[in-house]
Parts: structure tokens; sequence; C-alpha cells
């Protein structure tokens, strides 16, 4: 099972050349787990002890998450940290929609605090171990 994920942040796809043809980038999401399950369960006992479920929607709002690539162009992290730098301090979000074998995580997010992002090496065109660190205010769909 891999645990790598393809997709896209905004307009940006995590591809060799930002675009849906290209080649994927290794990404991981540290905190993916947290959105394993869009529905969650309640069961209350009635007076004569018959169980009653009600499914409720669960809330993707203040989730922290890190979205880890493990190399991709200085272009496409460029564009990744203009798009994301765009949320900073106002009411924009950004959508992630990134999907592995294990899950789907379609989330809108903004930058977690003032230390959002970091890199690797730079070597030629391309950048080593770029780190996005978001938090989500709601669900991407």
């Amino acid at each position: 099972m891999s645990r790598y994920y393809t997709g896209q942040i905004g307009s940006v796809y995590l591809t060799s050349d930002g675009t849906p043809t290209g080649v994927p980038c290794k990404v991981e999401v540290v905190g993916d787990d947290q959105f394993a399950d869009d529905l969650g369960e309640t069961l209350t006992l009635a007076a004569d002890a018959t169980p009653h479920s009600q499914s409720i929607v669960l809330n993707k709002k203040g989730r922290t998450l890190e979205v880890k690539i493990l190399q991709c162009p200085a272009a496409v992290k460029t564009s990744l940290e203009t798009l994301v730098a765009s949320t900073r301090g106002t009411s924009g979000t950004v959508r992630l929609q990134l999907s592995s074998v294990k899950r789907v995580v379609d989330v809108l997010a903004k930058a977690n605090g003032n230390n959002w992002l970091s890199t690797g090496k730079f070597s030629g065109s391309y950048v080593s171990d770029v780190t996005l660190r978001l938090v989500s205010v709601g669900p991407g769909a």
C-alpha cells in the first residue's frame, strides 16, 4: 500500500511540471488520520433500553496537518508559497485535494502560524523536503 499522495493544492498540481499530466511528486500528509471519516455516530438508549443512533457530520475545522513534498521543481514550490501566503492575515483559504490508496484529504486550509513553510536543499531546478504547515478551516467539497 502506497503512503504517498497525489493531487493538487489550489490550482497547483503536485507534479514534475505543476500540471495534471506531469509525473507526480512524492507527497506525504502528516496528520491525515484526522480526515479518515466524514461521519460519526451517536448512540442513545431510550427509556425502554432501545438503542437509537444518529449520524453526525464531523467537524473538519481547526485540524493541523503537514504536507511534505520530498522533491519538487522550484517553480512548483514558488507557486505553492505564493498561493498559501495569500491566505495569511485574510479570510482566504486554499483547497487541498489529495488522495492516496489509504484515503482522500479534501479540505479548505490556511497557513498555520508564521513558520508555515520550510524547505531543504536546492539541487538544480529542484528543491527537496518542502513542508507546508496548514490548519483546516472546513471541508473542501
